[in-house]
């Protein structure tokens, strides 16, 4: 997703992406961004990778299942996830 919105950027440059950020999976799979730490242009860039992301979930082409306890309930999950994302151009 990532690279679809850097390619859809048109970019003539290579581009390197830096960021540490928290994500979570809501109950129905969904994917949303906290705790963001790296520049506001990398920040808009990933949102709008989610926002891709979020959109395949929601009509099925992908699927998450989010975790539950052993009573059936779900278990709000974060993960904390240091990124680097190289897009070199040809």
């Amino acid at each position: 997703m990532v690279s679809t919105e850097l390619r859809s950027r048109n970019l003539i440059t290579n581009y390197l992406l830096k960021a540490e950020f928290n994500f979570t999976f809501d109950e129905n799979g969904v994917i949303s961004i906290s705790d963001f730490e790296g520049s506001e242009d990398t920040k808009d860039i990933l949102e709008k990778s989610l926002f891709r992301l979020n959109e395949r979930i929601k009509g099925g082409k992908y699927k998450i299942i989010p975790a539950k306890n052993n009573e059936g309930k779900f278990i709000k999950t974060t993960i904390k996830v240091p990124f680097q994302y190289a897009f070199v151009r040809s």
